[in-house]
């Protein structure tokens, strides 16, 4: 059982995580692209999704950062996810 199970079993809608280990510098870069994202009010799923795309970009000038993006996936309801607003603002 994965740690992102029992946040599911919480009660929690998606759930970003790794499938692998990432070195911190890249993880803690990717990671804020994708909250910006979902700070924006994109769910889970499009918020991951348009940073691999942007990070597959990337590959041809950094090849080490498939390590990164490959590593994140959506576990849970893929479409869910999105920050309510008071999230959004820090509170």
């Amino acid at each position: 059982m994965s740690i992102a199970r029992s946040f599911l079993v919480a009660g929690v809608p998606a759930v970003i995580a790794t499938t692998s280990a990432v070195e911190d510098l890249p993880a803690r870069q990717f990671a804020v692209e994708v909250h910006r994202r979902l700070a924006l009010g994109e769910d889970a799923a499009t918020a991951l999704q348009g940073v691999q795309g942007q990070w597959i970009a990337r590959q041809a000038r950094d090849p080490r950062s498939i390590g990164t993006w490959s590593a994140f996936s959506v576990v849970g309801a893929a479409g869910s996810g999105r920050l309510q607003s008071a999230e959004r603002i820090g509170r």
